[in-house]
């Protein structure tokens, strides 16, 4: 049953999207994957089961221009174990994980960063959202792909 507070919205999917911020936080793994899950139960029983949620995969850090080596290696490899971790908990409650598409941006790189060489670029934000609508459809139905 959904949450009387969401009945009024028409909400039609929901974007999950995390990581970076997450990674300058020190915390275990197992932490990350309760609090993956409590958000899902909560969003589950505001929701119910028939709105589509997606992660959306966290950012190749280890290629941001910004971050000098040897931290770009170890926040990139932070966050793959995050992603690993968002990847599992979208299999248990039968939901997407929508990995950024890094063909496309590994063809022009520069011009998927902001100036800050941190944020994504327009360009970049643009990618993301065609790999998330592209899943979240009129005909997307949960625990597909």
């Amino acid at each position: 049953m959904p949450h009387r507070a969401c009945t009024r919205l028409q909400v039609r999917a929901v974007v999950v999207s995390l990581g970076v911020n997450e990674l300058t936080r020190p915390g275990s793994l197992g932490r990350w994957r309760r609090a993956l899950r409590v958000l899902m139960s909560d969003l589950r029983a505001r929701l119910g089961d028939e709105v589509p949620v997606a992660f959306c995969g966290l950012p190749p850090v280890h290629d941001f221009p910004v971050l000098p080596q040897p931290l770009r290696a170890v926040l990139g490899l932070r966050a793959r174990q995050l992603d690993r971790v968002l990847v599992k908990v979208a299999r248990e409650y039968g939901i997407r994980h929508v990995p950024l598409p890094m063909g496309a941006m590994a063809a022009d790189r520069p011009a998927f960063f902001a100036a800050d060489g941190f944020h994504p670029s327009a360009a970049g934000y643009q990618v993301a959202a065609e790999a998330l609508a592209e899943v979240l459809s009129p005909g997307f139905r949960t625990g597909d792909r």
